[in-house]
């Protein structure tokens, strides 16, 4: 009897769960929630950093490129031209790339699903420290796995060559 009304109760709860959660979806705007998740975790704000270094890098080769009078305004137009065309590739990116992919790999309940884990204490601290423990973690490797390795594999190398 115990386990047939724990049974019942769990379809109850399954069922309402169900619901609850296709009601959640209903109504909503998918690529909406795409955009609000690609923000819970800093999606814009890391493309844009790393397209901010790529204008940094190409400013430093193409100062190289002008030479005479005229070089710093040339410089400076070519920059302006590239600072435009990053600015629309990163808009086009965020509006339109971002959801598309993340659309056509996630249904909407798990998007509404990481959005809810990223709003959260864990899913926030997550972000946070991801840079930081990323940056240990290869530090980690760096330290105490490549040198030995380098050193393992450079003596198989000679060891082969000799056979």
């Amino acid at each position: 009897m115990k386990s047939r009304l724990l049974v019942i109760i769990s379809t109850f709860f399954i069922t309402l769960y169900s619901h609850h959660t296709i009601a959640q979806v209903e109504g909503r705007d998918k690529t909406k929630d795409v955009k609000i998740l690609l923000k819970l975790i800093n999606y814009e704000k890391d493309l844009s950093t790393n397209m901010i270094d790529l204008v940094g890098t190409i400013e430093k080769r193409v100062k190289e490129q002008f030479k005479g009078d005229d070089a710093k305004n040339k410089t400076d137009r070519y920059m302006d031209f590239v600072l435009n065309r990053v600015l629309k590739i990163t808009d086009d990116v965020i509006q339109k790339e971002a959801p598309s992919i993340y659309e056509k790999h996630f249904t909407h309940q798990e998007i509404l699903g990481m959005i809810q884990f990223y709003s959260s204490p864990a899913g926030r601290k997550l972000i946070e420290k991801s840079g930081t423990v990323l940056n240990e973690l290869n530090a980690t490797v760096s330290s105490k796995y490549m040198f030995k390795f380098n050193k393992e594999i450079t003596q198989k190398l000679s060891q082969m060559k000799q056979e």
